[in-house]
């Protein structure tokens, strides 16, 4: 059975052994430095969870205060290969404007840096339950519902 995965997009080495940390030897944790490279490993396989720091994302647009829209056209490039893949995107609460924009494009969830272990166990179990829930209610639509 293949070990369960997760994709990492920081340069910071303090948010991949905090990663390690909550996670622990139950996944594998893959650190990439570009956001081609990250698509490109993203693409190769689901991964449980990837997460994304916000710069990466606002450095695409050109810097600053980025629009919902380019959050939207570059989260889709993630959704387009796997639709249900969690994204979280991670940044200092001096881009929580840029974060809350990420959220409103796409991504499931965004974490204030430095992450704490704790916190982010806590976020990934709210995204699992969440998760949980979305799918329950897609099954109930589909064959209760229509009946």
């Amino acid at each position: 059975m293949a070990m369960k995965s997760i994709l990492v997009l920081t340069p910071d080495s303090e948010t991949i052994t905090t990663l390690k940390q909550a996670f622990g030897d139950r996944f594998e944790i893959e650190a990439v430095l570009s956001l081609h490279e990250c698509l490109i490993c993203f693409a190769k396989k689901r991964r449980e969870l990837t997460f994304i720091e916000i710069s990466y994302l606002t450095e695409a647009a050109g810097g600053g205060l980025t629009s919902i829209e380019h959050f939207k056209e570059v989260l889709g490039q993630f959704r387009e290969l796997f639709v249900t893949a969690p994204l979280l995107v991670m940044g200092p609460p001096s881009e929580s404007k840029n974060l809350a924009r990420s959220v409103q494009a796409g991504a499931n969830r965004f974490l204030s840096t430095p992450l704490e272990p704790e916190a982010l166990l806590l976020a990934t179990d709210l995204l699992k339950q969440s998760q949980l829930q979305e799918s329950e209610l897609d099954y109930l639509r589909r064959h209760v519902w229509l009946v």
